[in-house]
């Protein structure tokens, strides 16, 4: 039986194609060891831009909704995300 968080995001993250790790651990982090960020100009077209912006609104709506019903200690961190992503900055 699952109880709270874990039934609450079963049920939600397939909806936004995160999957869910049946083991309880980190699939894969985002900022890997190793990894760098070049400063050269990303190349997105107007539709591209605009699909990975969608995305990372519906995370982030998901995070919140987390946050506002199961994590109140997240939701600074959260809104603070939320803050920093436009649609209409391309």
């Amino acid at each position: 039986m699952k109880l709270g968080i874990e039934s609450s995001l079963t049920d939600k993250l397939p909806k936004v194609n995160v999957p869910l790790n049946p083991k309880g651990k980190k699939i894969s982090a985002p900022g890997q060891p190793g990894l760098y960020i070049n400063k050269e100009e990303l190349k997105l077209d107007e539709d591209d831009y605009n699909s990975k912006v969608h995305k990372m609104q519906m995370l982030i709506g998901l995070a919140s909704y987390v946050g506002y019903k199961f994590r109140f200690d997240l939701l600074y961190y959260i809104n603070t995300l939320a803050q920093h992503i436009h649609l209409n900055k391309y």
